[in-house]
């Protein structure tokens, strides 16, 4: 069984952490379908083109992976459960599946009691949508 997810950005200084593992779903996938917005400079432009990310979180396991044009990185995520129905992810040094593309680091960020969520990666900050298994 799964729900919808939708769009919604958060401000980092909102998280109250209570940090226990999430067990309550097997997974998580997640894209970006609607925008991507590139931020660099001290701004957040939308992109007029893109190709929406697609990102997966197996909530047990910890296990991250983001795909993003032409690369995937993946690894393991501390992933924790705050107040008010959020779960979040934290990937650092996500291996590519390339040798041409470095580690990099990831943020996810679900409010799973009102369907919305937020990925952090490679200069974006982006809205998803996802879908959740139990």
């Amino acid at each position: 069984m799964s729900r919808l997810l939708t769009v919604s950005l958060c401000s980092a200084g909102m998280w109250s952490l209570a940090m226990r593992d999430v067990a309550e779903a097997s997974s998580y996938r997640c894209r970006n379908n609607e925008v991507e917005i590139g931020c660099s400079g001290g701004k957040c432009v939308p992109s007029s083109s893109f190709t929406p990310m697609d990102i997966h979180l197996l909530g047990r396991s910890g296990r991250l992976s983001v795909c993003a044009y032409s690369g995937c990185w993946t690894g393991s995520a501390k992933v924790v459960r705050g107040t008010n129905g959020y779960v979040m992810a934290f990937g650092s040094r996500l291996r590519a599946n390339s040798s041409t593309l470095g580690p990099e680091s990831a943020a996810l960020m679900l409010d799973v009691s009102s369907n919305f969520g937020t990925i952090m990666f490679l200069g974006y900050i982006n809205p998803v949508s996802c879908e959740i298994s139990k």
